[in-house]
């Protein structure tokens, strides 16, 4: 069920989604927050379902999983070059998929791919 744009619970749920993002650009120095920001994505999940910002959780939980694999790899291969080619890889990955994410939010836009 969409939900009309001046209602309060609406923009409850804008404003976790746009901290989730704030939380994501921050697990790039922190994994901390990229955890308090995955449980914010499962546990709010249900409420925003059927919603543009459904599409916006699925984004950011796949950005999660995507550094938390960058972040494995590069621990795995920490003692060589190419873990910290991964970190970058997975740096770029999160910064990019954070703002492109957070400029659709803004817009109101559910993002697609």
């Amino acid at each position: 069920m969409q939900e009309l744009p001046g209602n309060p619970l609406d923009n409850q749920r804008k404003f976790f989604t746009q901290l989730n993002y704030i939380l994501y650009i921050a697990s790039v120095f922190s994994i901390v927050t990229g955890f308090i920001a995955i449980a914010i994505n499962y546990s709010m999940f249900s409420e925003v379902k059927g919603s543009y910002l459904e599409s916006h959780f699925y984004w950011q939980m796949n950005t999660f999983w995507i550094f938390l694999a960058g972040f494995v790899l590069t621990l795995i291969l920490s003692f060589s070059i190419f873990g910290w080619m991964v970190y970058l890889g997975a740096f770029v990955v999160v910064i990019y998929r954070s703002f492109k994410g957070w400029l659709a939010l803004s817009r109101g836009q559910a993002l697609v791919g």
